[in-house]
């Protein structure tokens, strides 16, 4: 077992430049110093500024040029962007929502503080997307369509929704589900907080279903130190959403009046300002980080019975957000050890979140056989994947 986690390890760090690492830092350069300077001299720090010369209106501006999406709002968390993106879906108190267990948290507790219910679903191995083929036959036996709209037939429950994860940067299967969720007439939510610069068919992730979340927290692709935005090409949805986000206050200059429930969820001017300097690199971090992934390619090619690298699929163009192994079944037994090894060598490695449903307070919900995702759970090994490795 140490034979071959040290063996593994050593050839990650013949690959990387660096002995150690996080398992994704932040790249920084002289313009975030100069963009904050100004930001700082100009007092609009809190504020989105009301100037079109705002950070956050060229950041905005930035976001759209690359994504396509025909609105954007910055939040100040990722998290914030699924709380208010399930807000606004028209979601109802018992509808359910799938969703893969193997997924970040935040997308389970969102739709719990809006008092729905997460439904967990299949993953398959080649994309850790939904697998849709085994989603389709499940709600043939588990649901029924009434009135155009598709109920679960023990719990008497609507499906309402289907919340989708682009995992680690990877496109999931996004036309098959898209073409799942018109058949059921589901609301879709893109969770494309890893995904910031990734395609399917030369398309942005986040644009194909109703709403998507993206995050610019300190480990992603881009950071604003915290941060995220909420994508739609649906002007309702866009409006009650940027309403949401400012505490639903009406719109007056000095009066503070409310239309219906709301958060403060904007991101302040000073974050913005990072969140401009660092997509004005999202090319040459995305040329880093393919550069970066072709060598843990090549480097893992003498594992080939060991373990697999987690690469596109068909049509597919990942950011390449974080470089993935997935252990073959007879080598699964090493995966911890792995990490421990790593991570004491200063390598900071991971595996998957644990999965929803064996979290405490989600373990009581409805969910479909979940064979390959407990699977894969101990099998993936994360590593590290900076832009500046």
């Amino acid at each position: 077992m140490l034979n071959l986690a040290n063996k593994i390890i050593n050839e990650i760090k013949k690959t990387l430049k660096k002995k150690k690492s996080g398992i994704h830092e932040p790249v920084f350069s002289n313009k975030e110093k100069q963009y904050l300077n100004d930001c700082i001299n100009k007092s609009i720090v809190s504020s989105t500024g009301s100037s079109s010369n705002s950070y956050s209106k060229k950041f905005i501006s930035k976001l759209k040029s690359i994504t396509k999406s025909k609105y954007i709002i910055l939040t100040n968390t990722g998290s914030a962007a699924l709380h208010a993106s399930f807000l606004v879906s028209g979601l109802k108190e018992n509808y359910e929502i799938l969703m893969p267990s193997l997924n970040y948290i935040s997308n389970a507790n969102s739709l719990l503080l809006c008092k729905g219910i997460p439904h967990f679903i299949e993953i398959d191995e080649l994309s850790l997307g939904a697998d849709i083929p085994k989603l389709e036959k499940y709600i043939s036996n588990i649901a029924k369509v009434k009135n155009g709209k598709l109920y679960n037939k023990k719990t008497k429950n609507r499906i309402y929704g289907l919340q989708v994860l682009h995992t680690y940067g990877m496109p999931s299967n996004i036309d098959l589900i898209i073409k799942f969720a018109e058949k059921f007439k589901l609301f879709v939510i893109e969770d494309s907080a890893e995904a910031l610069g990734s395609y399917y068919n030369k398309k942005h992730v986040g644009t194909f279903g109703d709403i998507a979340a993206l995050s610019f927290n300190g480990n992603k692709i881009i950071t604003t130190g915290m941060g995220g935005a909420i994508m739609t090409n649906n002007f309702k949805l866009y409006k009650k959403a940027s309403s949401v986000i400012q505490l639903s206050k009406k719109d007056h200059k000095w009066k503070y009046e409310y239309s219906d429930i709301g958060f403060n969820y904007r991101l302040p001017n000073i974050n913005a300002a990072i969140g401009l300097a660092q997509i004005e690199k999202l090319e040459i971090f995305l040329k880093l980080k393919l550069k970066l992934s072709m060598r843990y390619r090549k480097c893992f090619t003498k594992f080939s019975k060991e373990l697999k690298f987690f690469e596109e699929s068909k049509n597919c163009k990942s950011n390449n957000w974080l470089n993935t192994i997935i252990l073959n079944n007879n080598y699964k037994k090493f995966r911890d050890k792995i990490l421990e090894i790593s991570n004491k060598q200063g390598l900071g490695m991971r595996g998957p979140w644990q999965l929803l449903h064996k979290v405490p307070h989600l373990k009581k919900f409805p969910r479909m056989n979940l064979k390959v995702t407990e699977n894969l759970s101990k099998r993936i090994i994360n590593l590290p994947s900076s832009a500046n490795l």
